[in-house]
């Protein structure tokens, strides 16, 4: 029996690897199918360059140092690092002799595969940092662990670790360029304002002067890192501090509507049941 063979993408410059292959084939028509995946320890002298790639492809960086480029730019590699890149994007990613690269790699298709990274606001050739490393690394690790796993339906599996990991990606990404790292930060000032004080937050313009950054900034950061508005988020905040009182309190539904700043018990309800899916008396009965 002849050895499965490696996708002809997988660098020779690899001194050990943990990998996974699923279905590699050219003409997948699967809305999303991981392809391939893995952990890889990198050689002192790994320098991949490619000029284009086949695939999507998110890698991430655990161990080491080195540095990936993409068209003119350069960026470092650390731990923490993510990237992507995929179709018709040339890139090289080397790796500093004394402190060789470990990187997590999953290889994906599928026509959804496009929006899925821009929902965690990774388009082909960016570059970020992850706040909390671990928690993006216990997420592979289980997606190698379903590739290599004794079960049927181990590419049904992979395919949802792999949204999993793009929707975890998104919440736990910094810009790595220092524009987008200073934007970053004034979203987490903003953001804190709201989650400290969305019981008492009367309107945006407070926000905006409480925080002094502008109202329509701020709307823009919220879209893009936190993927909602402003109202979007505070709403959220709110009704699961009402989910809480209706819970542990025996307080009537207008005062609750009155204390989170709902106009009226009839808006409160309406809006409940329509993030929830049950009103709030039946949210009270069923705990």
């Amino acid at each position: 029996m002849k050895p499965n063979r490696q996708p002809r993408y997988f660098s020779r410059q690899v001194i050990d690897a943990q990998r996974f292959y699923l279905n590699l084939r050219k003409d997948i028509v699967d809305d999303l199918a991981v392809m391939s995946g893995g952990l890889e320890k990198c050689s002192p002298e790994y320098d991949n360059a490619r000029t284009s790639f086949a695939h999507p492809c998110i890698e991430f960086v655990i161990r080491g140092s080195g540095t990936v480029r993409f068209g003119e730019v350069t960026h470092p590699l650390t731990p923490g690092t993510v990237f992507a890149y995929g179709p018709r994007l040339g890139h090289r990613i080397t790796s500093a002799p004394a402190t060789p690269l470990w990187k997590y790699f999953v290889v994906f298709t599928g026509v959804k595969s496009p929006k899925l990274l821009e929902r965690c606001g990774m388009g082909s050739g960016s570059v970020g940092h992850i706040a909390q490393p671990e928690r993006i690394q216990a997420v592979f690790d289980d997606l190698i662990s379903q590739g290599l796993g004794d079960h049927a339906d181990r590419a049904q599996q992979c395919a949802t670790v792999l949204q999993y990991l793009v929707l975890k990606i998104g919440e736990l990404y910094r810009p790595a360029d220092d524009i987008g790292a200073k934007a970053f930060a004034t979203y987490e000032r903003v953001r804190r304002h709201i989650a400290e004080r969305f019981e008492t937050i009367t309107s945006l313009s407070e926000i905006a002067a409480a925080c002094e950054v502008d109202e329509a900034y701020i709307c823009r950061l919220f879209r893009r890192f936190g993927r909602e508005s402003p109202f979007q988020y505070l709403l959220h905040l709110r009704l699961n501090r009402a989910a809480a009182l209706l819970q542990t309190t025996e307080w009537l539904i207008q005062d609750i509507a009155a204390a989170l700043r709902f106009t009226d018990a009839f808006n409160f309800s309406r809006t409940f049941r329509h993030a929830f899916g049950v009103s709030p008396n039946e949210f009270r009965r069923r705990g």
